[in-house]
């Protein structure tokens, strides 16, 4: 079977490898939750996901059990991570309902379609939702395939070429990059089929990805443009973008070597040498769509970790590769002694790197595998399958790499310690046919890794607990009438939320609608802001001043006026009921981060080694060198610590918790309550010249500054006269702020 025969059935290989996997985002949280009971029509529909979405592409549509359409949302502007869909109070009869989602992921351009459902009323029997599709694209296999075996040959030829090849076989005896006619040769071939592999790969990939994200024929992506937009209005398309540039600047640089190589001779070495640097560019553009995208544990660590692990792959698989592809014609003029010189000569140096790409791959991936596993349930799915098989290809490899070492050296300390496997060493000593085992199982480990970057990753079973939004309700008595007033806090946890408020009396309520939020326990206080009408009667805000968890209240005045009907709502604020995107470094994480970074320090010492003695630099010169390094730094450390000491120090100032909480819920009875008490007692402060400056620091305030004034004052402003218990005097400070805000604004 010659060589091109050989290529064809490992490509086989691969695509048989490769079957049909599911997308790899998910939900995390869904208000309202799947198949739950609602006792009355909700206003608001939304869903967070694990990974950011790809707006244009992604869609929420809502539907009766009958299919038909009632209402359709999308990706909220604030958060790329949620979808939501907005309604109108009252707007859903008894009955079940299909929330469709589809949802474009942007890290990797997954794009999956699943249904939710939920009941108003009661439950309905025979109305059941639809996970999302298990079944990956045929296209997307085999691009993937294509895609991933171009780079990876790519990186692995001008590798091997540059740090294995010229200093085991190169001759100034051959300008035209310093290697045999018949090994440069094939060589070129060997690029010549990792470039078209790769470039169809990018082109097909194009191509699905718009299938996909408009769910068109492709006929309809290529000749209606739709190509266009996927290319340039989508994360997807921007790092297409960047690996084609990549891949572009390789067939370039290639291609020059090829043209220019009678003319100038050395361009060939300078070409292939600066492509190795520009092909790991390309691996590294490739990391940015990968699962480390969406890991919860720094992904810009998981990411740069991803990068390491597929250099060090493509480096050990695609080298070998291209290996297996040259030593026929590089070996065929030699025989006897000078055959296994010549094999010898290029096996040690190819073998020393492959030492550190092993361990290199093994620490890399032990971080990647850190990333998805959270509990023993995690290993029983179908990443953790994929993943399995992939170490079983990887034991395979490092045991035809352990054949070879001690082939290479059989008096070594590693062959008297595996003296079982010495006949098969010698079996491998002509390195023909093991170098081909390894190649295919190399391949293979290449196909499991395409089946690992489109399997989904096991949802960790605490982001599947979802608490319910907190919601409260008031009702108020006003002279114009008796309002409702409802409201939900989404998700009810520190950092953004959203707060939903439906407005319900005798008359429609067109607002506008006000809201504050207060913190009794720290006597932290946001500023008023109007909420949004959505719909009749319904109103949005969204909010980030909750900072903390605990009791927070929301203050919402129906109007601007001074006689505003006022809902004072208690929620209760609780950090378990964050959508979690992200989590700390743990033991796990940081155990395989610390080997791979030793791995990569081994693996650089050699160079660094290298650059010292071109370096010349004496003990003198790096004890030097090194002693500012640390002043330097311990110079910096202590300046950021000073000043993190400095805004901790202030931050705990502004954050002292008052001595004295106010006990009075700012509603509408206090206010009314305090208006008069006001009106009787305090009337005097408007005829002082520092009441606009205390209106003016109202906000500024708090409420015991304010409680003490009612007693001693504040600057010119007299106390409250007359004789009044604690109880009225909160709530002529509940009033004066209302008074404050609406004489300041």
């Amino acid at each position: 079977m010659n060589w091109t025969s050989r290529l064809a059935l490992l490509s086989l290989l691969l695509a048989l490898l490769s079957w049909p996997v599911a997308a790899h985002g998910y939900i995390v949280r869904s208000i309202p939750e799947n198949r739950s009971v609602l006792q009355r029509s909700p206003t608001r529909l939304q869903y967070w996901f694990s990974e950011d979405l790809e707006a244009r592409f992604s869609a929420l549509n809502l539907r009766d059990q009958d299919g038909n359409i009632i209402a359709s949302g999308g990706v909220d502007a604030d958060n790329a991570a949620r979808m939501s869909l907005q309604l109108p109070p009252g707007a859903l009869s008894d009955g079940a309902y299909l929330v469709e989602l589809r949802a474009a992921f942007a890290s990797d351009g997954h794009a999956v379609v699943q249904t939710q459902v939920f009941f108003v009323g009661q439950r309905v029997e025979g109305v059941q939702a639809q996970d999302a599709s298990d079944q990956a694209q045929p296209l997307e296999v085999v691009w993937k395939v294509l895609l991933l075996s171009g780079t990876y040959l790519l990186f692995g030829a001008f590798m091997l070429y540059t740090y294995v090849l010229i200093p085991a076989w190169g001759s100034a005896r051959h300008p035209q990059g310093l290697l045999p006619p018949r090994v440069m040769a094939r060589l070129n071939v060997v690029v010549g089929l990792g470039l078209t592999s790769a470039l169809l790969g990018q082109a097909l990939s194009l191509l699905q990805q718009t299938m996909v994200f408009f769910d068109v024929s492709a006929e309809r992506a290529i000749f209606g443009g739709l190509w266009q937009i996927v290319r340039g209005g989508s994360r997807f398309g921007d790092v297409w973008t960047l690996r084609l540039i990549g891949l572009g600047l390789v067939l370039l640089s290639f291609g020059a070597s090829l043209a220019y190589r009678e003319k100038m001779p050395r361009i060939v070495q300078s070409a292939w040498t600066a492509n190795t640097w520009t092909m790991a560019l390309v691996l590294g553009a490739s990391a940015v769509s990968s699962h480390a995208a969406g890991a919860l544990v720094m992904p810009w660590v998981a990411i740069a970790m991803h990068w390491f692990h597929a250099l060090a792959v493509a480096f050990w698989i695609g080298g070998l590769a291209v290996l297996t592809l040259i030593l026929p014609p590089a070996l065929a003029p030699y025989e006897g002694e000078a055959r296994r010189a010549a094999l010898s000569a290029v096996m040690r140096r190819y073998s020393v790197l492959v030492y550190g790409a092993a361990l290199a791959t093994i620490a890399s991936g032990a971080y990647n595998a850190a990333n998805w596993f959270y509990s023993p349930q995690d290993l029983v799915s179908s990443y953790g399958g994929a993943l399995a098989l992939k170490l079983l290809m990887v034991a395979g490899l490092l045991l035809v790499a352990a054949l070879h070492h001690l082939a290479l050296h059989p008096d070594g300390a590693l062959a008297r310690s595996l003296k079982p496997l010495r006949p098969l060493a010698g079996r491998a000593a002509s390195f023909g046919a093991t170098l081909r085992l390894e190649a295919v199982l190399g391949l293979g480990t290449l196909a499991l890794a395409s089946l690992l970057s489109a399997t989904p990753i096991p949802q960790p079973a605490f982001l599947q607990d979802e608490p319910p939004a907190p919601s409260a309700s008031a009702t108020i008595q006003t002279a114009n009438g008796l309002w409702e007033v409802s409201a939900q806090l989404i998700p009810g946890a520190p950092g953004v939320n959203t707060l939903d408020v439906v407005v319900k009396g005798a008359t429609s309520f067109a607002g506008p609608v006000l809201a504050q939020w207060d913190h009794p326990t720290t006597g932290a206080r946001s500023p008023w802001q109007s909420a949004d009408a959505v719909e009749d009667g319904l109103f949005v805000a969204s909010t980030a001043a909750i900072n903390a968890e605990g009791e927070w209240l929301a203050l919402i005045d129906l109007g601007e006026g001074l006689d505003a009907p006022r809902a004072a709502l208690r929620f209760s604020v609780r950090q378990d009921a964050a959508v979690l995107r992200s989590l700390p470094p743990s033991l796990w994480n940081i155990v395989p981060a610390v080997l791979a970074t030793l791995t990569l320090g081994l693996i650089l010492r050699a160079p660094w080694q290298a650059l010292y003695r071109r370096l010349s630099l004496g003990p003198q010169t790096l004890l030097m060198a090194l002693g500012m390094t640390v002043i330097s730094a311990g110079a910096i450390a202590a300046s950021i610590w000073w000043v993190a000491e400095q805004s901790r120090q202030a931050d705990l100032l502004l954050a002292m918790p008052p001595t004295i909480v106010n006990p009075s819920l700012p509603d509408q009875d206090s206010l009314t309550r305090g208006k008069a008490l006001y009106e009787q007692h305090c009337i005097a402060w408007q005829s002082v010249t520092d009441f606009r400056a205390l209106t003016g620091n109202a906000e500024r305030l708090r409420d015991e500054d304010l409680f003490i004034a009612t007693y001693e004052g504040w600057r010119r402003v007299p106390p409250c006269h007359g004789d009044l218990s604690a109880e009225q005097r909160w709530d002529i400070v509940n009033y004066f702020r209302r008074l404050a805000r609406v004489l300041t604004s």
